[in-house]
């Protein structure tokens, strides 16, 4: 996932602070060693594949879910 974000970060905008994606959004936020960055989608048009965000999104739902299998087994 860390490194698929690497192919996303020059697509996304320097950002100082972290709000919450708007209603029916996600919002990528990737942190590196130059500064903070994000970009905001509409869940629709990932979920419809008409977005170059959704391979991040699908990706990052492995993650949450490995720690979700992980974590209910302590």
């Amino acid at each position: 996932f860390v490194n698929m974000g690497r192919s996303y970060f020059s697509k996304m905008n320097p950002v100082d602070s972290f709000p919450l994606p708007k209603a029916d959004n996600v919002r990528f936020y990737i942190l590196t060693n130059k500064g903070k960055y994000s970009i905001e989608e509409e869940i629709q048009r990932i979920e419809n594949d008409n977005s170059d965000w959704g391979q991040l999104f699908y990706e990052g739902n492995k993650v949450i879910t490995e720690l979700r299998l992980t974590t209910e087994k302590k």
